[in-house]
């Protein structure tokens, strides 16, 4: 554990994997992720979006006969002549959703994955989930990611109520798997090779790796972004825990979740200088992604999902057209 920051800790072993649980958890989902995000686009929009991925190029003149979807009737009401919207691209929004499920992503531990009580790795599907939920409702495509120390699965990005149940699927066996190391590097390197370029990769993390390992980390999302992908970084984290080190005042033992590290500490005699590394390291975290040409947002599990979602809406607001 010194040198390397894994505020990830508290480990009571892992719920059994069994087939029904997984099925009940993966319905749990559609059903929570669809009730958030109907919840929050109530009174913003009275008709299904459009696809969002479509760039205004330049006008052209109308000719008689052809439809006015493309009508620019702001133009016309300006100048009295007829012109035409065209476009870089007809096609809808092909995105990618990555959720990191390595170790410390389990954290806050749980006997059993609970949407309601969500640790960080439940948290990151259900936000994929809802935004999956989204883009459906808006003819979008959309796939799936899931790495840790390797890129455990990789889907394509399709549209269809099959594979958005099937994705489901593998977001709540994904939970439900055993705690592994992480290789962030390795995993987004792969990841931008693999994912068709020009795509929206949208990335779920707690973003803990090797500080020695930060300049690997900045190349594998300078590399995504060199293959023309939209990038979107959510640094999750449960604040209470990680970030305010509140785990009471008794001497505590951490166990490092992908490791199996042990160290006791007194938390009132590190909390101070830990929260001095801990900030250091979100800084530098959050200055790769902005000079990686990323949006980064913070996702802390206790603030719930539809906050996280109004933040992201509000910056993109091509979503909200």
């Amino acid at each position: 554990m010194p040198g390397i920051i894994r505020p990830a800790f508290l480990f009571w072993g892992m719920a059994e994997r069994y087939d029904d649980p997984v099925l009940r958890f993966a319905q749990e989902l559609e059903l929570q992720a669809a009730k958030r995000v109907e919840g929050f686009l109530t009174g913003k929009h009275k008709s299904p979006f459009q696809g969002f991925s479509v760039e205004f190029a330049e006008h052209r003149p109308y000719n008689a006969g052809e439809s006015i979807r493309h009508m620019d009737w702001k133009l016309l009401a300006r100048t009295d002549k007829h012109y035409i919207k065209r476009y870089e691209a007809e096609t809808n929004l092909r995105c990618y959703l990555a959720v990191d499920v390595s170790g410390s992503m389990h954290y806050p531990k749980r006997d059993a994955p609970s949407l309601n009580d969500p640790n960080k790795l439940s948290f990151s599907t259900l936000s994929s989930a809802a935004l999956m939920h989204l883009l459906k409702k808006q003819r979008d495509a959309f796939g799936l990611a899931l790495f840790g120390q390797q890129v455990e699965h990789l889907s394509p990005a399709k549209l269809g109520t099959l594979h958005h149940k099937s994705l489901l699927n593998s977001l709540a066996r994904i939970t439900y798997s055993e705690a592994q190391a992480t290789d962030l590097p390795a995993c987004l390197h792969e990841l931008a090779e693999r994912i068709p370029s020009r795509s929206m990769v949208v990335l779920f993390s707690d973003w803990l790796q090797d500080p020695d390992r930060l300049k690997e980390l900045e190349a594998a999302l300078q590399h995504i972004r060199f293959c023309g992908h939209d990038l979107i970084v959510f640094h999750v984290y449960d604040r209470k825990t990680e970030m305010d080190l509140d785990i009471g005042k008794q001497t505590t033992r951490l166990i490092d979740l992908e490791t199996g590290e042990q160290l006791r500490v007194e938390p009132s005699q590190i909390r101070a200088p830990y929260q001095k590394l801990l900030d250091e390291y979100r800084k530098s975290i959050k200055g790769i992604c902005k000079r990686a040409g990323a949006d980064w947002f913070e996702a802390d599990v206790a603030r719930g999902v539809q906050p996280l979602l109004l933040q992201f809406l509000r910056k993109r607001k091509q979503w909200l057209r």
